[in-house]
């Protein structure tokens, strides 16, 4: 998994920052490194380079990040491009699995699909309603439980396991 966040070299992909020349030239640079290193997933829009600006319409960054996703899709024809946790958890109306789930099959790009990280999750769910999604899925992030925490993450991997999830899960 090589992931795409933004960092002094990596451009955000929302906002009214996008300058969409650079996005290309990164995504072009980081595919480059992927092949070179054989990895098989571009985890796309972590952390910083989903940051929704204060103010800015909801519809807008939507659509910024599909013009993305179906960029890169173009671009990586044998790669997984694992979406990451879709803006943060203070976006009404975008904070949740379904809506991640929901944005991804109506792209109908199958080489977008979500990487989950259950450790942000646990906070809002239980992990039943992954049941219904492993079509949608292509990574999962599942932190060790640190001492004296609750951890639902059991909980998830099987649902995640009972739904026929078959795909990458990593120990962070």
């Amino acid at each position: 998994v090589f992931s795409w966040t933004r960092t002094a070299s990596g451009p955000p992909l929302v906002g009214d920052e996008v300058n969409w020349h650079d996005v290309e030239k990164y995504l072009a640079r980081t595919l480059d490194r992927i092949e070179e290193i054989g990895a098989t997933t571009l985890a796309a829009g972590r952390e910083a380079a989903l940051e929704l600006p204060d103010g800015y319409p909801l519809e807008d960054a939507l659509h910024q990040l599909r013009y993305f996703l179906n960029m890169a899709a173009d671009y990586a024809a044998s790669l997984h491009i694992a979406l990451g946790p879709v803006f943060s958890a203070n976006v009404e109306g975008y904070d949740n699995l379904g809506d991640a789930v929901g944005f991804v099959r109506q792209l109908g790009r199958p080489e977008v699909r979500l990487l989950l990280d259950l450790g942000r999750m646990a906070a809002e769910t239980d992990g039943q309603d992954l049941a219904n999604v492993p079509d949608s899925i292509c990574h999962v992030h599942c932190p060790v439980a640190e001492e004296g925490r609750l951890c639902l993450h059991p909980v998830m991997l099987g649902a995640l396991k009972a739904s026929g999830y078959t795909g990458r899960v990593s120990l962070v």
